[in-house]
């Protein structure tokens, strides 16, 4: 009953506190609850339970009314009041189901339920969520992207849910945050700069955790905290207030109940304790504190100190907490005590006699004064210059290094103070100064002097560079760039994307050395350079026809460098042991194809066949000598089949192949499309189809003809253009031959006369314009490539109707011209030229023999003969 009465009174101060809140509808997935005590709020609200019992109440935003605490509220956190409470309702998942202005609500309370997880998902709709609280729930971890969206979050309840780390970009995205609650969870750990995000928080709190040390990174960023909370943790040893990284005047630290043995300042200002009005140091292994904790005198101020093996031999440090004692007698509640020296154990040290000679019962001199004594009020040693403390053990203010001799801290006008880390000489620096270094005098990365003032190398990008050079306005590049500013890749490296980004960044080429030829790699693309067989941008792949090795890792000394492999009589050349990827060498006449098994380069054998490239017999099989040559044969009853034939027009080798079957290969290298040639019944071999292998240039071609035929609606002089360009990649493709050979294949060939056929027509024609000479020489050029002897062997291979249709090309392209330029005389041109006659009706085209070009058919007039 208790714990309902508590919830209660929990809901009636959070709706004392609404004055405004949306109207929307949630739904909870597994949640059970009882329904909400009754209320009355400070201005009408919207409650609505659901079948399971689910309380769901919310204010709408144009409520008037406002209470005292709401305005304070509203004040604080410049909010406009629309909230929703779903307080006690035992939701296991939170879903927001959008309506009437879902988006305005600026505060969520989700305390004690059941919640086991959230995501960024859960509040997408929430975009200006001011303050969430998900007290006393179950949540033992959050994704670091749940709050990516609640930019304007400014107070963020996580406390009593079984949270055990925290995700390093968990707060990336809440700038705006003030406040942050984690307490009573089971923390271990902080995250270094995992609040580094976080330049407005001014109160953290983490007590009850399993904490046993703040890392020295652990609070980076938090310039304005001046409230912080980590009692009752397990943090042992020194505590070093340096870890605050606050420049603003602390106003509470919270300490008690830990293990705590002493509290140094380390690096953090003095100046900003001057405004500390609570500290709570109780239940440690305290013995002393440092002076600036306890030079507070204003009234207000509230300690708690007890519970502490304190040391009370006479120091600045004890003169200073007695003296705050006997100021603030609440200070201890009564029993902040001595535990040494002996003679004064469980004696109060608000009663301990400071203050008097000597020689009396109270403070007298310390051991270890130099031959300058004590003082005979305090007991304290007279130092000499630069020296300080009850011994003369420590440097004064402004010097550092006591063994040493206390050096001068020397600390820049930049510094708060002249003051300086003890140990290290490291000054205080001014925030916001720019400025590093021991004495705050130098710039740091990335930031130049300019007449006393850090500017920053606007030219230097952090992502390729380690810092600026201001005497040549160049950049130290890290490893993988180079340029002046350091914007192009090194040697080795390549240009990655960045995802999200449109930055690139350079990385390794990491070419694999098995299958590259050198460790490089094109610094604009990142490809590196493959050995014959290897694919992949780092060559780490191999091509058809090809296998890689079994246990084999890149870079491996397994194989000596250059030790070769005897070249298989199947195989093209010798390949290193240590390469990646190696031939295949199967049998033609034995295998299925020319691929094999990755790993093993196990051939596919045909039945009756094995061994590693399919060269022996398998069991049951022998080999049988037979017209055809050597066969493995159950019998002398073997198929009759096709020989291996070596073709001297493709430069390939035809695999044996069954009696009435068509084998398939891939068309040469350079060669896109598959070639077929049929072995006939009578194990003959029939001609070749090899009419759909094209080379890349002429596919280039073709498609510039497809784009020529389908953009007839442009300008004529473009249309022209176009089609000039067109013809004149045609010819120098036409007089350059294929790929890997000096001849013009089939395939080839029919791109060529399709693509005349179409440039035959009088719509490309220009006659007013210069040009259309050009194009009538180019159009002839073309004929004469496909008709010289290189090609020969080609047109035999064509299809049927290739030469017809080249003829009927040109027989199209010399009636337009004569039609589109000619009247009925005849017109020369300069070489090399058309000749165009119009007799009856008939165009006859003819042309002058070209330079180093073989002459083709009958003479016309004294020109060679292509068309009557």
């Amino acid at each position: 009953m208790g714990g309902k009465l508590r919830r209660a009174t929990k809901l009636l101060l959070v709706l004392a506190i609404l004055t405004a809140l949306p109207h929307v509808s949630l739904q909870a997935v597994q949640g059970t609850g009882a329904q909400a005590p009754s209320f009355k709020p400070f201005c009408p609200a919207i409650s609505t339970v659901d079948a399971s019992g689910m309380v769901s109440t919310s204010y709408p935003c144009n409520c008037s009314a406002a209470s005292v605490s709401s305005e304070a509220l509203r004040r604080t956190y410049n909010i406009s009041q629309c909230s929703q409470t779903l307080v006690s309702n035992g939701l296991s998942v939170y879903n927001l189901t959008s309506g009437d202005n879902t988006r305005d609500i600026q505060i969520l309370y989700l305390d004690s339920n059941s919640l086991s997880a959230v995501s960024a998902s859960d509040f997408s709709n929430l975009p200006k969520l001011v303050m969430l609280t998900l007290r006393w729930n179950s949540l033992t971890a959050i994704d670091g992207n749940t709050f990516a969206q609640q930019t304007l979050l400014q107070v963020l309840y996580l406390s009593g849910n079984g949270l055990s780390s925290l995700s390093s970009t968990l707060f990336s995205k809440l700038g705006s945050l003030r406040r942050l609650y984690l307490s009573n969870n089971a923390i271990s750990s902080i995250p270094a700069n995992v609040f580094s995000s976080l330049p407005g928080l001014q109160r953290l709190y983490l007590e009850r955790n399993d904490l046993t040390s703040i890392g020295p990174n652990s609070l980076t960023g938090l310039v304005n905290l001046n409230d912080f909370n980590a009692k009752y943790n397990r943090i042992s040893g020194e505590f070093d207030l340096g870890v605050l990284n606050s420049s603003t005047s602390m106003y509470q630290l919270l300490l008690s109940g830990n293990n705590i043995s002493s509290i140094v300042l380390g690096g953090y200002p003095a100046h900003a304790l001057s405004g500390l009005n609570f500290l709570y140091v109780a239940d440690n292994n305290l013995t002393s504190l440092p002076v600036a904790l306890t030079t507070k005198h204003e009234d207000g101020v509230n300690y708690r100190l007890s519970n502490n093996p304190w040391s009370c031999l006479c120091t600045p440090e004890l003169l200073s907490l007695h003296m705050l004692i006997m100021r603030f007698p609440g200070a201890g509640s009564g029993n902040v005590t001595c535990s040494t020296p002996a003679t004064r154990r469980n004696q109060a040290i608000r009663t301990l006699k400071i203050g008097t000679s000597a020689a009396s019962s109270g403070c007298a001199c310390r051991n270890n004064c130099t031959s300058l004594g004590c003082d005979p009020v305090t007991g304290l040693c007279v130092c000499p210059p630069r020296f300080a403390g009850p011994s003369c053990q420590q440097c004064d203010t402004g010097y550092y290094n006591s063994s040493a001799g206390c050096l001068p801290c020397g600390c820049g006008p930049n510094s708060n103070g002249s003051d300086c880390n003890k140990s290290t000489g490291q000054c205080s620096c001014v925030a916001g100064s720019n400025l590093v270094g021991r004495t705050c005098e130098d710039c740091p990365i990335f930031y130049f002097n300019a007449l006393g003032t850090c500017s920053p190398c606007s030219y230097c990008d952090p992502l390729s560079s380690l810092d600026c050079k201001p005497e040549n306005q160049a950049c130290l590049c890290r490893p993988g760039y180079k340029g002046r500013h350091c914007d192009s890749c090194a040697v080795d490296y390549k240009p990655v994307q960045l995802p999200s980004s449109d930055a690139r960044q350079c990385q390794p080429c990491n070419c694999d050395t098995r299958g590259s030829t050198s460790a490089g790699c094109d610094s604009a693309t990142g490809q590196c350079a493959c050995e014959a067989g290897t694919n992949g941008t780092t060559c780490d792949t191999c091509d058809d026809f090809y296998y890689t090795k079994e246990n084999r890792t890149a870079n491996s000394n397994a194989v000596i460098v250059g030790q070769a492999i005897a070249a298989h009589r199947y195989c093209s050349f010798q390949r290193p042991l240590n390469v990646l990827c190696h031939e295949c060498c199967c049998n033609p006449l034995s295998s299925v194809n020319s691929s094999c098994a990755s790993g093993s380069g196990q051939c596919y054998c045909y039945t009756g066949y094995s061994g590693k490239t399919c060269d022996d017999c398998a069991e049951g099989y022998t080999s049988l000598v037979t017209a055809n040559g050597t066969v493995c044969a159950r019998s002398a009853l073997l198929p009759l089949v096709c020989p291996l034939m070596y073709d001297d027009y493709l430069k390939v080798f035809w695999p044996v192949t069954i009696a009435g079957i068509v084998s398939t290969m891939r068309c040469p290298l350079g060669y896109a499309g598959n070639m077929t040639r049929r072995c006939t019944p009578a194990g003959i071999w029939d001609k070749p189809y090899i009419m759909d292998c094209v080379s890349a240039m002429f596919s280039t071609i073709n498609a510039q003809v497809a784009t020529l035929v389908t953009s007839q609606h442009v300008p004529p002089d473009t249309l022209h253009k176009n089609a000039l360009s067109t013809l004149s990649s045609l010819a120098n493709a036409t007089s350059q031959g294929s790929a890997s050979y000096n001849y013009l294949v089939p395939g080839d060939i029919q791109v060529s006369t399709s693509g005349l056929a179409v440039l035959a027509s009088s719509s490309y024609f220009a006659p007013q314009n210069a040009t259309q000479d050009t194009y009538t020489s180019d159009y002839v050029r073309i004929v004469s490539n496909l008709l010289e002897d290189r090609n020969l062997a080609s047109w035999k291979l064509a299809s049927n109707g290739s030469s017809a249709s080249l003829l009927q090309a040109t027989s199209n392209f010399a009636f337009q011209t004569a039609v589109t330029t000619v009247a009925n005389s005849s017109v020369a041109r300069p070489e090399p030229a058309l000749v165009v006659e119009r007799n009856a009706g008939n165009a006859i085209i003819c042309y002058h023999k070209l330079p180093g070009k073989p002459s083709f058919n009958m003479q016309c007039g004294g020109h060679h003969t292509l068309v009557g």
